[in-house]
Protein backbone atom coordinates (compact mmCIF):
# COMPACT_ATOMS: atom_id res chain seq x y z
CA UNK A 1 0.00 0.00 0.00
CA UNK A 2 1.04 3.40 0.02
CA UNK A 3 1.38 3.84 3.62
CA UNK A 4 3.71 0.94 3.62
CA UNK A 5 5.95 1.84 0.65
CA UNK A 6 5.91 5.91 0.69
CA UNK A 7 4.86 5.41 -2.81
CA UNK A 8 1.93 7.07 -4.70
CA UNK A 9 -1.29 3.76 -5.68
CA UNK A 10 -3.67 4.31 -8.10
CA UNK A 11 -7.01 2.28 -7.41
CA UNK A 12 -9.58 1.40 -10.02
CA UNK A 13 -12.74 0.09 -9.22
CA UNK A 14 -14.09 -2.66 -11.61
CA UNK A 15 -17.43 -1.66 -10.61
CA UNK A 16 -18.08 1.71 -10.52
CA UNK A 17 -15.03 3.26 -12.49
CA UNK A 18 -14.42 5.33 -9.16
CA UNK A 19 -10.70 5.98 -9.67
CA UNK A 20 -8.68 6.57 -5.81
CA UNK A 21 -5.07 7.62 -5.79
CA UNK A 22 -3.75 7.29 -2.32
CA UNK A 23 -0.83 9.66 -1.43
CA UNK A 24 1.40 10.71 1.27
CA UNK A 25 -1.89 9.21 4.19
CA UNK A 26 -4.30 10.94 1.91
CA UNK A 27 -7.05 9.51 -0.41
CA UNK A 28 -8.22 11.58 -3.43
CA UNK A 29 -11.24 10.55 -5.36
CA UNK A 30 -10.89 11.62 -9.19
CA UNK A 31 -14.36 11.98 -10.69
CA UNK A 32 -15.42 11.36 -14.43
CA UNK A 33 -14.97 15.12 -15.88
CA UNK A 34 -19.09 14.70 -16.92
CA UNK A 35 -19.63 14.78 -12.94
CA UNK A 36 -17.20 17.80 -12.68
CA UNK A 37 -18.60 19.59 -16.06
CA UNK A 38 -22.61 19.56 -14.23
CA UNK A 39 -21.15 20.69 -10.99
CA UNK A 40 -19.10 23.46 -12.35
CA UNK A 41 -22.26 24.41 -14.43
CA UNK A 42 -24.59 24.87 -11.45
CA UNK A 43 -21.98 26.65 -9.90
CA UNK A 44 -22.05 29.10 -13.04
CA UNK A 45 -25.53 29.56 -12.23
CA UNK A 46 -25.26 30.28 -8.61
CA UNK A 47 -22.53 33.11 -9.65
CA UNK A 48 -24.62 33.91 -12.48
CA UNK A 49 -27.62 34.83 -10.18
CA UNK A 50 -25.27 36.55 -7.39
CA UNK A 51 -23.74 38.59 -10.02
CA UNK A 52 -27.31 39.92 -10.68
CA UNK A 53 -28.23 40.68 -7.01
CA UNK A 54 -25.01 42.57 -6.68
CA UNK A 55 -25.63 44.55 -9.72
CA UNK A 56 -28.78 45.58 -8.89
CA UNK A 57 -27.52 46.65 -5.57
CA UNK A 58 -24.87 48.61 -6.65
CA UNK A 59 -27.46 50.13 -8.71
CA UNK A 60 -29.26 51.51 -5.93
CA UNK A 61 -26.59 52.16 -4.22
CA UNK A 62 -25.71 54.81 -6.99
CA UNK A 63 -29.33 56.16 -6.79
CA UNK A 64 -29.08 56.71 -3.03
CA UNK A 65 -25.90 57.88 -3.02
CA UNK A 66 -26.94 60.85 -5.45
CA UNK A 67 -30.28 61.04 -3.19
CA UNK A 68 -28.07 61.68 0.30
CA UNK A 69 -30.05 58.84 1.34
CA UNK A 70 -27.98 56.00 1.25
CA UNK A 71 -27.73 53.67 5.26
CA UNK A 72 -24.35 51.86 6.15
CA UNK A 73 -26.50 48.45 5.99
CA UNK A 74 -26.69 49.40 1.90
CA UNK A 75 -23.20 49.88 1.65
CA UNK A 76 -22.41 46.54 3.92
CA UNK A 77 -24.79 44.85 1.25
CA UNK A 78 -22.91 45.52 -1.34
CA UNK A 79 -19.70 44.75 -0.24
CA UNK A 80 -21.00 41.49 1.18
CA UNK A 81 -22.54 40.57 -1.85
CA UNK A 82 -19.25 41.65 -4.28
CA UNK A 83 -16.97 39.42 -1.64
CA UNK A 84 -18.97 36.68 -2.00
CA UNK A 85 -19.39 36.48 -5.18
CA UNK A 86 -15.88 36.81 -6.25
CA UNK A 87 -15.19 33.60 -3.28
CA UNK A 88 -17.87 31.41 -4.78
CA UNK A 89 -16.31 32.36 -8.75
CA UNK A 90 -13.11 31.46 -7.31
CA UNK A 91 -14.04 28.46 -5.97
CA UNK A 92 -15.97 27.13 -9.62
CA UNK A 93 -12.31 28.10 -10.65
CA UNK A 94 -10.66 25.47 -9.34
CA UNK A 95 -13.44 23.23 -9.95
CA UNK A 96 -13.21 24.02 -13.34
CA UNK A 97 -9.05 23.69 -13.87
CA UNK A 98 -9.89 19.63 -13.02
CA UNK A 99 -11.07 19.50 -15.95
CA UNK A 100 -7.67 20.41 -17.92
CA UNK A 101 -8.20 21.41 -21.54
CA UNK A 102 -11.62 21.68 -21.67
CA UNK A 103 -11.94 24.51 -18.90
CA UNK A 104 -11.05 27.14 -21.24
CA UNK A 105 -14.29 28.09 -22.08
CA UNK A 106 -15.78 28.39 -18.39
CA UNK A 107 -12.94 30.21 -17.89
CA UNK A 108 -14.13 32.68 -19.93
CA UNK A 109 -17.60 32.89 -18.83
CA UNK A 110 -16.65 33.35 -15.15
CA UNK A 111 -14.08 35.87 -15.86
CA UNK A 112 -17.36 37.71 -17.83
CA UNK A 113 -19.41 37.30 -14.41
CA UNK A 114 -17.28 39.17 -11.97
CA UNK A 115 -15.90 41.48 -14.65
CA UNK A 116 -15.55 44.85 -12.62
CA UNK A 117 -16.67 43.38 -8.83
CA UNK A 118 -13.40 44.14 -7.68
CA UNK A 119 -13.30 47.69 -8.76
CA UNK A 120 -16.92 48.79 -7.99
CA UNK A 121 -16.11 47.36 -4.25
CA UNK A 122 -12.65 48.89 -4.09
CA UNK A 123 -14.70 52.40 -4.98
CA UNK A 124 -17.25 51.54 -2.91
CA UNK A 125 -15.08 51.11 -0.01
CA UNK A 126 -13.17 54.51 -0.83
CA UNK A 127 -16.19 56.61 -1.43
CA UNK A 128 -17.24 55.09 2.78
CA UNK A 129 -14.82 53.99 4.76
CA UNK A 130 -14.36 56.25 7.90
CA UNK A 131 -11.46 58.01 6.98
CA UNK A 132 -10.41 58.81 10.45
CA UNK A 133 -9.74 54.68 10.82
CA UNK A 134 -8.45 53.98 7.21
CA UNK A 135 -5.76 55.88 5.64
CA UNK A 136 -6.64 53.65 2.35
CA UNK A 137 -8.73 50.97 1.76
CA UNK A 138 -6.04 47.92 1.32
CA UNK A 139 -6.41 47.08 5.31
CA UNK A 140 -10.00 47.08 5.03
CA UNK A 141 -9.94 44.61 2.08
CA UNK A 142 -7.30 42.20 4.16
CA UNK A 143 -9.68 42.29 7.18
CA UNK A 144 -13.02 41.63 4.70
CA UNK A 145 -11.06 38.24 3.29
CA UNK A 146 -10.46 37.08 6.30
CA UNK A 147 -14.13 37.06 7.57
CA UNK A 148 -15.01 33.25 7.32
CA UNK A 149 -18.47 32.43 5.61
CA UNK A 150 -20.36 32.78 8.47
CA UNK A 151 -18.75 36.31 9.26
CA UNK A 152 -19.67 37.77 6.36
CA UNK A 153 -22.96 36.37 6.27
CA UNK A 154 -23.73 38.69 9.11
CA UNK A 155 -23.94 42.60 8.07
CA UNK A 156 -23.61 43.74 11.73
CA UNK A 157 -19.94 41.82 11.61
CA UNK A 158 -18.89 42.97 9.04
CA UNK A 159 -19.76 46.69 10.12
CA UNK A 160 -18.37 46.57 13.27
CA UNK A 161 -14.74 45.64 11.46
CA UNK A 162 -15.51 48.53 8.87
CA UNK A 163 -16.55 51.06 11.75
CA UNK A 164 -19.73 51.05 9.87
CA UNK A 165 -22.34 51.62 12.66
CA UNK A 166 -25.08 52.35 13.17
CA UNK A 167 -26.57 50.38 10.84
CA UNK A 168 -29.38 52.89 10.02
CA UNK A 169 -27.07 55.92 9.85
CA UNK A 170 -26.73 57.56 6.48
CA UNK A 171 -23.14 57.12 4.92
CA UNK A 172 -22.44 59.86 2.45
CA UNK A 173 -20.05 58.99 -0.67
CA UNK A 174 -17.57 61.19 -0.76
CA UNK A 175 -17.23 60.98 -4.72
CA UNK A 176 -15.13 58.69 -6.58
CA UNK A 177 -17.40 56.00 -7.74
CA UNK A 178 -19.40 58.93 -9.35
CA UNK A 179 -16.14 60.53 -10.89
CA UNK A 180 -14.50 57.20 -12.08
CA UNK A 181 -17.88 56.89 -14.44
CA UNK A 182 -16.86 60.18 -15.76
CA UNK A 183 -14.83 59.10 -18.95
CA UNK A 184 -10.90 60.29 -19.54
CA UNK A 185 -10.68 61.72 -16.22
CA UNK A 186 -7.15 61.03 -14.46
CA UNK A 187 -7.31 59.34 -11.01
CA UNK A 188 -5.12 62.12 -9.51
CA UNK A 189 -8.31 64.63 -10.28
CA UNK A 190 -10.49 62.10 -8.62
CA UNK A 191 -8.38 63.19 -5.68
CA UNK A 192 -8.19 66.56 -5.67
CA UNK A 193 -11.74 67.36 -6.42
CA UNK A 194 -12.73 64.39 -3.43
CA UNK A 195 -10.09 66.90 -1.50
CA UNK A 196 -11.85 69.90 -2.08
CA UNK A 197 -15.58 69.11 -2.42
CA UNK A 198 -15.54 66.92 0.78
CA UNK A 199 -18.29 64.51 -0.38
CA UNK A 200 -20.81 63.64 -3.13
CA UNK A 201 -23.57 66.04 -1.97
CA UNK A 202 -20.89 69.11 -2.41
CA UNK A 203 -19.63 68.09 -6.09
CA UNK A 204 -22.53 67.57 -7.13
CA UNK A 205 -23.84 70.87 -6.43
CA UNK A 206 -20.12 72.47 -7.26
CA UNK A 207 -20.94 75.53 -10.21
CA UNK A 208 -18.54 75.58 -12.76
CA UNK A 209 -16.41 78.60 -11.61
CA UNK A 210 -15.66 76.57 -8.49
CA UNK A 211 -14.94 72.89 -10.08
CA UNK A 212 -12.34 75.02 -12.35
CA UNK A 213 -10.58 76.30 -9.31
CA UNK A 214 -9.51 72.73 -8.97
CA UNK A 215 -5.55 72.51 -10.07
CA UNK A 216 -5.97 70.58 -13.17
CA UNK A 217 -9.77 70.93 -14.48
CA UNK A 218 -9.29 73.06 -17.50
CA UNK A 219 -12.79 75.53 -18.21
CA UNK A 220 -14.06 72.60 -21.23
CA UNK A 221 -13.61 69.86 -18.54
CA UNK A 222 -15.37 71.90 -15.78
CA UNK A 223 -18.41 72.67 -18.09
CA UNK A 224 -18.34 68.73 -18.71
CA UNK A 225 -17.82 67.69 -15.34
CA UNK A 226 -21.07 70.29 -14.66
CA UNK A 227 -23.15 68.85 -17.24
CA UNK A 228 -22.40 65.22 -16.16
CA UNK A 229 -23.56 66.04 -12.14
CA UNK A 230 -26.78 67.09 -14.21
CA UNK A 231 -27.53 64.37 -15.95
CA UNK A 232 -27.49 62.45 -12.56
CA UNK A 233 -29.41 64.41 -10.35
CA UNK A 234 -31.96 64.58 -13.27
CA UNK A 235 -31.90 60.62 -13.79
CA UNK A 236 -32.50 60.43 -10.14
CA UNK A 237 -35.76 62.93 -10.27
CA UNK A 238 -34.12 65.71 -8.98
CA UNK A 239 -33.01 69.28 -10.74
CA UNK A 240 -30.21 71.19 -10.50
CA UNK A 241 -30.23 75.10 -11.49
CA UNK A 242 -26.73 75.92 -12.71
CA UNK A 243 -25.30 79.33 -10.44
CA UNK A 244 -22.64 80.39 -12.61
Amino acid sequence: TSAMTGLTVIAVSEETSLIKVFENFKTIELEESSAILAKVNESLQSVDRMRRRFDDAVTTLGELEIENTLTNQEVLEVIQRGELLTRLANQVKTEALKLGKDAGLIMIQIDSLESGVRQTLDLVLKDHLPAKKFRNINKAVDEISNLTYEELNSVQILGNILFMQPLDEISIAKGYRVLARFPGLPDNLHDSLVSKFKSLPNLLSATTAKLFEVDGIGQNRARQLREYFDTLLKNVGFSYINGN
